[in-house]
């Protein structure tokens, strides 16, 4: 019976717990880009034109993921600003891709890409550059 444990049972409980080390960890950036998507729509909604929509949604997606170890390798920013007006919303979508070696810590080949979308509503008191 020992023989059977150390031949089939232990590698497979190896396997196993890198597959749930590699999904807690895909977990943990989809949750942070997530919230960086929130925190950059935000801003967003904050600015006064479309263009200053952009640059602070990806000023602030970059600041909300710089705390993090996992590192976003290109992050992608766009800002859908197409009902940006007083009471209209802004979306901002993040994309994200990583080396799954970072991911398992074991050096595997391949990479993952992550997208996270979050919207925010203009505030109806907000002048913004289009005068309504």
């Amino acid at each position: 019976m020992s023989v059977e444990m150390a031949v089939l049972v232990l590698p497979i409980a190896a396997v196993m717990a890198v597959f749930v080390i590699f999904c807690t960890r895909v977990a943990a950036v989809r949750l942070d880009l997530n919230s960086a998507a929130s925190a950059a729509a935000r801003a967003a909604s904050l600015a006064r034109t479309e263009a200053a929509a952009y640059t602070a949604a990806s000023e602030a997606a970059r600041a909300n993921l710089a705390g993090h170890r996992h590192t976003c390798d290109p992050l992608v920013v766009t800002v859908d600003g197409g009902d940006f007006r007083r009471g209209g919303r802004v979306a901002v979508t993040l994309s994200c891709r990583m080396a799954t070696a970072e991911l398992t810590g074991l050096g595997l080949p391949g990479s993952l890409t992550c997208t996270a979308t979050a919207y925010a509503v203009i505030d109806t008191h907000r002048v913004t550059g289009r005068g309504t």
